[in-house]
């Protein structure tokens, strides 16, 4: 028998021997990776995965992975929503540091510098093979990127149109023909991979294994999918010298806490997420329990090609340190799912994790002690009223940081596309940011069974299907009478009906709950230009356009408004605006065309239309419609403009 001193030293030089073989496999004094490969898993829980101890999953691939690299089983999404995860992980910075903080409301501003910005100027090469519109270049993501691949083959074509997605197979075929191509060159790749998202419709023969848990079926498929790539990497002799990183964006509520999908709650369910690291050289796997976040993943991968992150203002912190020791140190981390307040006016939903402690704050505070309660059943706020008061003054300071950071990028302007991508993926999708006046509006779980009926209702607007849209809509407001969504859509929904005074009614409230929305102030324009009250909407339009100066569409309804009440000193000043905000535009060129008609200026309102039919303006059926426009319409040219934009409309 060993005596316990001896036994006691025995493991202490074991330990030290295991520590120093795993510290070469991580190149102990920070050697550095020759590529750099970073996979985001969309959708994906952390508790879905054989490797995270789901004894259902068929994962072997990833569970392999996890033998021979680092899984940290506590990783923490800074947003359960894809673009504002994803602009964590290439900013180091949480959502209300780089601004984005909903899908397709947002684009990550250039002024942020991103890790494959800084990656590509110490000579990596640099590509994205991404799986879905989300992420489309045109929010921001693509910076630093020298290919950005978000378009589909032609054999995808009908599925990206009403899914705008792509699966695994297509994405890992292209991300391996980069691979090769670059072959012998230091390689950045980001592969992003979207087949668990909604909706669940695992390829054969998953879609028949898998017929009762199609969410786990795609999870399947994309690990198969993950093996080809894997497989290929050690076949080039391309996988000991790699930084591979493997992180979930973002979970799936699968009706657990209410949330049938993910963006409106912040429970482990959509903010617990898988994250493993496979540093250069690595062999043997170990399990790190510490919480850690999607934030940290920047500022590690600076750390390991030889980028001190410590200067670089981040939030995340790296863990590199961490896959030495094991360890991680205690630190809030924050998250937020702020997609109910940007969307319907319910209140902002964020929380902090400290240790096994879970704090979140909407309408109301909520408290849970993980390590005792991972399904967060059991809400301690009141019986542990110090620890909560504590978290909550560590998370004010968190929203008094926000505050201070403003809105940190810019804002896009949702068009019909992007609306309609984003509803075929189960988004609902607003136009602007606006906060509700006097209130932090409802408590997010207390509403998210709604969230079925909400993408309903904005399925059946977008399909003009208004009867069932008011009944859908009309269930809304009973339940959450200042749901903005609703309230918008149901002025809508008063005006193709030709109810004016019920329109009015509903806008006018609209405006009143959310002062500082343009939309609002624009629908209640719209109503009262119906209702002939020229003046009130030329009036309110300045006053809204003193809030939102840049906002065109706005300035063309003020112009409008403006010719139909005759006060046209004041329309020609106000083309004047918008032709300098947006020249050459086809809105403006049409707004011109409808002044000159009401001028009575027939050669000058056919020139300024024939233009925007040149700038891409398809129909003409809202000129049709004024009755200034009559002199022009009776002109012979005017049938051929009008021909020719029926036939650009209709792509011949």
């Amino acid at each position: 028998m060993i005596p316990n001193g001896w036994r006691s030293r025995l493991l202490q030089a074991c330990t030290a021997v295991l520590l120093a073989a795993f510290l070469a496999g991580c190149g102990g004094a920070l050697g550095r990776p020759r590529d750099v490969i970073l996979i985001t898993l969309d959708t994906t829980r952390a508790d879905r995965l054989g490797c995270y101890g789901y004894t259902k999953a068929e994962t072997p691939n990833l569970d392999a992975l996890a033998q021979e690299a680092t899984l940290f089983e506590h990783a923490v999404s800074a947003a359960s929503v894809t673009l504002v995860s994803h602009a964590t992980m290439f900013t180091g910075l949480y959502p209300y540091r780089h601004g984005v903080r909903y899908n397709g409301m947002f684009t990550l501003a250039d002024a942020h510098y991103t890790l494959a910005e800084r990656l590509r100027e110490r000579g990596f090469r640099t590509a994205a093979i991404v799986s879905s519109f989300p992420v489309n270049h045109r929010f921001g993501l693509n910076q630093g990127f020298e290919l950005y691949d978000d378009r589909f083959s032609e054999d995808e074509v009908g599925r990206a149109l009403q899914n705008a997605e792509r699966r695994a197979r297509e994405s890992v075929d292209l991300a391996l023909a980069w691979w090769r191509e670059r072959a012998g060159e230091p390689r950045f790749l980001w592969l992003h991979l979207f087949d668990p998202h909604w909706n669940y419709d695992p390829p054969f023969p998953y879609s028949s294994r898998f017929r009762e848990r199609p969410y786990d079926g795609e999870i399947a498929y994309m690990d198969r999918e993950l093996g080809r790539f894997f497989e290929t990497l050690r076949e080039r002799g391309d996988w000991d010298p790699a930084l591979l990183i493997v992180a979930g964006d973002h979970g799936e509520g699968l009706y657990e806490h209410n949330e049938r999908w993910h963006s409106y709650l912040i429970y482990e369910t959509t903010v617990h997420v898988p994250l493993i690291v496979k540093a250069p050289g690595q062999r043997s796997g170990q399990r790190i329990a510490g919480p850690v976040s999607l934030a940290d993943l920047a500022p590690t991968i600076l750390e390991f090609v030889g980028i001190s992150p410590e200067d670089e203002g981040f939030d995340g912190v790296s863990l590199v340190q961490a896959l030495r020791t094991g360890k991680v140190p205690e630190r809030s981390l924050y998250f937020e799912a702020m997609g109910g307040n940007l969307n319907y006016g319910w209140a902002p939903y964020q929380g902090l994790r400290v240790g096994a402690w879970k704090y979140a704050e909407g309408a109301r505070p909520e408290l849970y002690d993980l390590g005792s309660d991972p399904g967060e059943l059991n809400d301690l706020s009141d019986q542990e009223s110090e620890r909560r008061a504590s978290l909550a003054r560590a998370l004010s300071r968190f929203r008094q940081a926000a505050e201070q950071a403003g809105n940190a990028s810019p804002t896009v302007v949702l068009d019909e596309e992007i609306l309609e991508q984003l509803t075929s993926l189960g988004y609902v999708g607003s136009t602007e940011v606006s906060q509700l006046k006097g209130g932090r509006g409802a408590h997010p779980p207390d509403m998210i069974d709604l969230e079925p009926e909400l993408l309903r209702a904005q399925s059946l607007v977008s399909t003009d299907d208004w009867a069932a849209a008011v009944e859908a809509l009309d269930f809304l407001l009973r339940r959450d009478p200042t749901n903005r969504f609703a309230l918008a859509f149901r002025t809508q929904a008063h005006m193709r009906a030709g109810e004016l005074s019920e329109a009015l009614a509903v806008a006018e409230t609209l405006h009143r709950l959310y002062p500082d929305s343009a939309h609002a102030a624009d629908l209640h324009g719209e109503v009262l230009a119906a209702l002939r009250r020229y003046d009130e909407a030329a009036d309110l339009y300045a006053r809204a356009l003193e809030q939102h100066p840049h906002h065109t569409l706005l300035r063309y309804h003020r112009v409008l408004v403006l010719v139909d009440g005759r006060r046209f000193e004041e329309a020609d000043a106000e083309m004047d605006r918008l032709e300098e905000h947006m020249p050459e535009h086809r809105t403006t060129y049409a707004a011109r065309a409808l002044v000159e008609a009401a001028r009575g200026n027939v050669d000058a309102s056919l020139a300024a239309l024939e233009k925007a039919v040149d700038a891409g303006l398809g129909s003409l059926d809202a000129m049709d419609q004024s009755p200034w426009f009559e002199a022009v319409r009776r002109d012979p040219r005017y049938a051929a403009v009008k021909q020719r934009a029926s036939e650009a409309a209709a792509g011949t």
